[in-house]
C-alpha cells in the first residue's frame, strides 16, 4: 500500500518558494521570478527506507492569514486544503526582514489553529537568497 503525504509550500511574496519546489523536484532552477498567483499542486513519488510515498506539494501564494476553521478554509479557493496538510514549508528569504516576519505570523497562526489537532505538524523553515538555501527542521512545539 502506498501511502500519501501532503506538504505545504507558504511564504511571503517573492522569496522563492515556487524555485525551491522546481528545484527539488526537477533539478532545476531559473533567476527569472514569475509570482505564483494560484495554489499550485505537485504530485511526486519519493522512495524512503526502501517504500514507495506519494506526495501532494501544494505551492500556496502569499496568503493573508491561516484559515481558522475548516469554513474559512473552503471559502477561499486559494486556502483550500491548508489546514489537512502533514508538513508546512515555511520558507522566507534571510535578506529581508519583512519575510522573515511573514513566516513567523503564519507559523504562530498555524500553532493557534492547530491546537485541537490529535496529530503532530512538521514544520521546516527555509532561508532563502540568491546564493544559498538553507534547510531547518524545527521541532514540534510540544516537543514530541
Amino acid at each position: 500500500m502506498v501511502s500519501t503525504y501532503r506538504v505545504a509550500v507558504l511564504g511571503a511574496r517573492g522569496v522563492g518558494k515556487s524555485a525551491i519546489v522546481r528545484q527539488f523536484l526537477y533539478n532545476e532552477f531559473s533567476e527569472v521570478c514569475v509570482p505564483t498567483t494560484t495554489r499550485r499542486l505537485y504530485l511526486p513519488a519519493v522512495v524512503m527506507n526502501g517504500h514507495v510515498h506519494d506526495l501532494q506539494i501544494l505551492d500556496f501564494p502569499p496568503i493573508s492569514a491561516f484559515p481558522v476553521n475548516t469554513l474559512q478554509e473552503w471559502a477561499d479557493a486559494c486556502c483550500r486544503g491548508l489546514r489537512s496538510v502533514h508538513a508546512y514549508i515555511l520558507v522566507y528569504d534571510i535578506c529581508c526582514f519583512d519575510s522573515f516576519e511573514y513566516v513567523k505570523t503564519i507559523r504562530q497562526q498555524i500553532l493557534e489553529t492547530r491546537t485541537s489537532c490529535t496529530w503532530n505538524r512538521t514544520y521546516c523553515s527555509v532561508e532563502s537568497s540568491e546564493t544559498e538555501r538553507v534547510l531547518r527542521f524545527l521541532p514540534h512545539p510540544s516537543g514530541l
